[in-house]
């Protein structure tokens, strides 16, 4: 993925992506994207600014930077984005529009990760090897 994923979009989602301690929220508000926490806990940004809801108002990425690739390949958005969606809701977009959505998500270059690639791909390969 690092060395094939090279490219993002020109601005960053305010789509929020959580990464929680199960032990301070009692489940899923939106899955992944906001969570109910227990009392005295609270979901917060990069910058420790809380966030209610699956939208930041102020979407930054200096701390922490999750890519979230729309598309690998136009055969697999055909096969993944025409079929039943696994909650029984209908399908929204067409692949028309996927396409447009990725094009735009990968407007910018971003090499950032690459400094990572020798590391993570030595690691992973070897992880993969135990199985």
């Amino acid at each position: 993925m690092t060395r094939n994923y090279r490219r993002r979009a020109a601005w960053i989602d305010p789509h929020v992506k959580c990464i929680v301690n199960p032990v301070k929220v009692t489940g899923p508000a939106v899955l992944g994207h906001s969570f109910h926490c227990r009392p005295g806990e609270a979901i917060v940004d990069e910058n420790h600014r809380p966030i209610s809801g699956p939208f930041a108002t102020e979407p930054t990425a200096d701390v922490l930077r999750i890519n979230h690739y729309l598309v690998k390949s136009h055969e697999e958005l055909g096969q993944r984005r025409t079929r039943s969606r696994a909650d029984g809701s209908p399908i929204v977009h067409s692949i028309e529009e996927w396409k447009r959505f990725d094009s735009q998500y990968n407007a910018v270059e971003d090499l950032r990760i690459q400094r990572f690639v020798g590391t993570l791909g030595g690691e992973l390969d070897a992880g993969c090897r135990g199985l």
